[in-house]
């Protein structure tokens, strides 16, 4: 099943109330088809979410054995107005965000709020060889979190090393400067198809992931299914996707984060062993796993007495608006 982010989503089966949080899902979405009906008018964002959902839900959806919160920045406060089972689905915490985005009486409610309240893997096609010339790809939305432009800086300093090629893939409202700073060797390619993505990610010698915050870096799997390892920084979510010296490295800081590209540039032995360890862990993150442990704590939440139902019907009201392009 696909949930929305930022979404209250209802399964019917009724229990006590309890609250639990969902474990991480990091497979991409199941392109299968669910039973599924969409109800209720688009929600609003950020602090006005709580209200909308205490008195939009009751009416759009009405009773249901358990009511699933997809928790992606500010929350609707389930709990405090849903009187049935409640669980969260918390995909990111947004930390520094807030205060690149917002002013500041939301970005200290959000960040408080969020403390509080917060399948075989895919591949798009055949595996291919690596490039026979240093290739480098980073792979997200151009906004400034993703620090794009510390990237391109560290570049000079990487190039005269290991020469070769920089292949940025996004687009966003960061990319006009980014293009004008980019230096001999680096290319942006904007959008992308996913056959061109799988080429890139297979062709690549590593996967570059310089963001200052993530919430797990899901380019980071993509990348290990096609035996491309990672360098990013050590910060939450990538510390939890890279294995440092095993399927990447998470470097300490922009020094460190140029030694090892450097390095591993260097290395094709090390860069083939932590290729295959990154492939290897990839495929532990099977969609079939993420739905069992889903069901595990659905049940959960709802009581011990009766088990998840083999299928659930998801009745979802939709978010105002969806935005592609998340690394």
């Amino acid at each position: 099943m696909t949930l929305p982010t930022g979404t209250p989503t209802a399964f019917s089966r009724n229990r006590p109330n309890r609250h639990t949080k969902s474990p991480p899902c990091v497979s991409p979405p199941d392109a299968r088809p669910h039973p599924h009906r969409r109800v209720g008018a688009p929600m609003p964002q950020h602090a006005s979410r709580p209200v909308s959902g205490r008195e939009t839900f009751p009416r759009r959806v009405g009773d249901c054995d358990l009511l699933v919160e997809v928790c992606n920045g500010m929350p609707y406060l389930a709990p405090l107005w849903h009187k049935g089972p409640t669980m969260y689905l918390v995909n990111r915490v947004h930390t520094d965000l807030w205060d690149m985005r917002h002013p500041r009486p939301v970005a200290g409610l959000g960040r408080r709020l969020e403390r509080w309240a917060p399948a075989g893997t895919h591949r798009a096609g055949p595996p291919l060889p690596k490039a026979s010339e240093p290739l480098f790809v980073a792979v997200g939305r151009l906004v400034e979190y993703k620090r794009i432009d510390l990237l391109l800086r560290l570049w000079e300093r990487v190039r005269p090393v290991t020469g070769g090629r920089l292949v940025v893939v996004g687009d966003g409202p960061e990319r006009h400067r980014l293009t004008a700073m980019a230096g001999p060797g680096v290319e942006f390619t904007g959008r992308v198809s996913e056959a061109e993505k799988h080429r890139l990610l297979c062709e690549a010698w590593q996967l570059l992931h310089p963001s200052m915050m993530e919430g797990w870096g899901l380019v980071v799997t993509e990348a290990g299914t096609r035996a491309t390892r990672a360098v990013g920084f050590d910060i939450p979510g990538l510390r939890d996707s890279v294995v440092d010296g095993v399927t990447g490295v998470p470097a300490g800081g922009e020094s460190s984060f140029a030694a090892a590209w450097c390095s591993l540039a260097l290395s094709r032995q090390r860069r083939s062993v932590m290729g295959r360890a990154a492939e290897a862990r990839a495929e532990q993150f099977r969609w079939s796993s993420t739905v069992r442990q889903f069901r595990e704590v659905a049940a959960e939440a709802c009581g011990p007495v009766r088990p998840a139902p083999a299928a659930l019907s998801i009745r979802a009201v939709p978010p105002q608006r969806r935005v592609s392009g998340h690394g």
